[in-house]
């Protein structure tokens, strides 16, 4: 799954066990994404899909409900 936003990113954690790690809402979308993509297609949101569709051949996948998120995400998948 692959999402694009902002984020929150840096070591968290104390001295004896210290993580690098991102948070938030773009984190979250993406790993959604992830769950729904499975093990052999790429699943990416609208900001994503805005930025590459240029590029990159993209089929619309519907939308899914994120819990904590009042709108639904738009998701996009990968053509090979």
């Amino acid at each position: 799954g692959v999402n694009t936003g902002e984020v929150v990113m840096g070591n968290l954690g104390s001295k004896n066990r210290m993580d690098y790690t991102v948070i938030g809402d773009t984190v979250n979308v993406a790993a959604r994404l992830e769950q729904m993509a499975g093990g052999r297609s790429i699943m990416v949101g609208e900001e994503t899909y805005n930025s590459c569709k240029a590029y990159i051949q993209m089929a619309p996948r519907g939308e899914i409900t994120v819990k904590n998120r009042a709108a639904p995400v738009k998701c996009f998948q990968v053509i090979r």
